[in-house]
């Protein structure tokens, strides 16, 4: 009973969400797909976030690793393929031209540098690093993007 409840009170919350993130589009003139890189984004890394910090707070990085290996790939791989499956949509040029290959070179350069460099060890210099790449993958997005 509660698990339904909850079940609803998620569904009303993104309908709520997905209401303003129209308005702020439509007000703002930036890209839909800027905003969700940015809000929903953001707001949907957070469950992650929360079970990766939990994780190595008890002082078990493997489940903290799985998490997210596991939530960045089945997130982008569940939602693209269910929004292609229950209707048709086209994916904007960032996505395809800046996106996608920024995630792509950031993943496989961070991965390399994880592992041959650093022997597997992912310290706090990685994480900044990460952050880093995030504000420039936004800056870069909004430069060569500035209305997708």
């Amino acid at each position: 009973m509660v698990a339904t409840g909850l079940l609803v009170l998620v569904l009303l919350s993104a309908s709520l969400l997905l209401s303003v993130v129209e308005v702020v589009v439509d007000t703002l003139a930036i890209g839909g797909s800027m905003v969700g890189v940015v809000t929903i984004g953001v707001a949907a890394a957070l469950p992650e976030l929360t079970a990766v910090m939990d994780a190595i707070r008890r002082r078990s990085p493997h489940v903290a690793l799985g998490t997210l290996v596991g939530s960045n790939i089945v997130n982008p791989l569940v939602g693209i393929g269910l929004g292609g499956a229950l209707s048709t949509y086209s994916v904007p040029s960032s996505v395809v031209l800046w996106d996608l290959p920024f995630k792509l070179i950031a993943g496989v350069g961070l991965l390399g540098w994880a592992l041959y460099w650093r022997e597997g060890e992912f310290t706090r210099t990685e994480g900044g690093y990460m952050l880093g790449l995030y504000f420039a993958f936004l800056a870069g997005r909004l430069v060569l993007f500035p209305g997708q």
